[in-house]
């Protein structure tokens, strides 16, 4: 039996004796779990992938990472945590994680996509500038994360920019884009609240 299923077992008897310093093994091994589980995400590699899996372990997690918002030494590792953080229901790292968006990091689209998912309207401003931004581009190529914007204004009941799907529309855009923005000119016609998206 390995030295976790002997402190279950023991954390498990009814007998008070046993199960005490059962659970007080048994804490201290989640406890150290929990501190190399952040420790592979602040080391890498793959911090994503690692970020990825902390969410499985649920809320027990988060008290570990809030240190991470501000005393982490990179940008990546902090927005990593609050990603983490965020799809666990603590919005300790929301502000960070629209400063991520306006900086245009590595992880502003999932930032985008969570933060839209938990009615966050602050970034309202950010993707809709980022779209009329966009407009000058579109005769030449399909900027990434359109659908990443286009979906999360929807999301958050608000209205498309008309400039940006004037553009997207015109025959001087990409085809592929023409045919993909088709779909938003309903619903965005129609005002805030309405989506044609699952």
């Amino acid at each position: 039996m390995s030295p976790w299923d002997e402190c279950l077992a023991a954390a498990s008897s009814t007998q008070i004796e046993v199960r005490i310093p059962g659970i007080q093994r048994l804490a201290s091994m989640v406890r150290r779990g929990l501190e190399v589980l952040v420790d592979a995400l602040i080391a890498g590699p793959d911090r994503f992938l690692v970020a990825e899996r902390l969410v499985v372990v649920g809320p027990a997690i988060v008290p570990v990472l809030r240190p991470l918002l501000r005393g982490a030494q990179d940008a990546e590792t902090r927005e990593l945590a609050a990603l983490v953080m965020l799809q666990l229901g603590c919005h300790d790292g929301v502000e960070l994680l629209v400063d991520a968006i306006r900086q245009r990091s590595e992880q502003s689209f999932v930032a985008i996509k969570l933060l839209a998912r938990e009615g966050v309207k602050s970034i309202i401003p950010i993707l809709t500038d980022e779209l009329l931004r966009q407009v000058t581009l579109l005769h030449s190529c399909d900027p990434p994360g359109l659908e990443v914007y286009v979906q999360a204004l929807e999301t958050l009941g608000a209205p498309i920019p008309a400039p940006f799907l004037e553009a997207a529309s015109s025959e001087s855009a990409p085809w592929e884009l023409r045919a993909r923005v088709e779909r938003f000119r309903g619903p965005s016609s129609r005002g805030p609240g309405t989506s044609s998206l699952s």
